[in-house]
């Protein structure tokens, strides 16, 4: 083989990771265990055009959350009354550990059990 050969699929499968767990409504929520790129490029775009401290809409959140987290939870979610204040907050935990693996939620939330301020800023999930 020629030096210039990459085997990317040999590189992902070595470093396979396991699902992210997400604990809502007294169950265990398997996301993907990387976050999907869309978003991360999605989240440089908006910071390079409108910078680090813009307002992110509330369709920019759901739009987000959407691409995270598979629709079949997404949409048990807000079946079990998942509300739309909760959004923003839900998205940036999420993110965090996605960047953060070894964060614990708990460290996001505090010990008061608050959900962290959102800072600026497929495959499907099981249960």
């Amino acid at each position: 083989m020629t030096a210039r050969f990459l085997d990317w699929d040999t590189a992902r499968a070595e470093r396979a990771r396991e699902p992210l767990i997400v604990r809502l409504f007294g169950e265990d929520w398997s996301l993907p265990a990387d976050m999907p790129a869309e978003v991360m490029l999605e989240i440089v775009r908006l910071e390079a055009e409108e910078g680090p401290d813009s307002e992110v809409s509330d369709a920019q959140v759901f739009s987000a959350l959407s691409r995270v987290v598979p629709a079949d939870i997404l949409d048990e979610w807000f079946a079990r009354g998942l509300g739309a204040g909760e959004l923003p907050a839900l998205l940036v935990s999420i993110l965090r550990l996605y960047q953060r693996p070894q964060a614990a939620a708990s460290d996001e939330a505090g010990a008061e059990g608050k959900a962290p301020t959102p800072a600026s800023s497929s495959s499907a999930g099981q249960r």
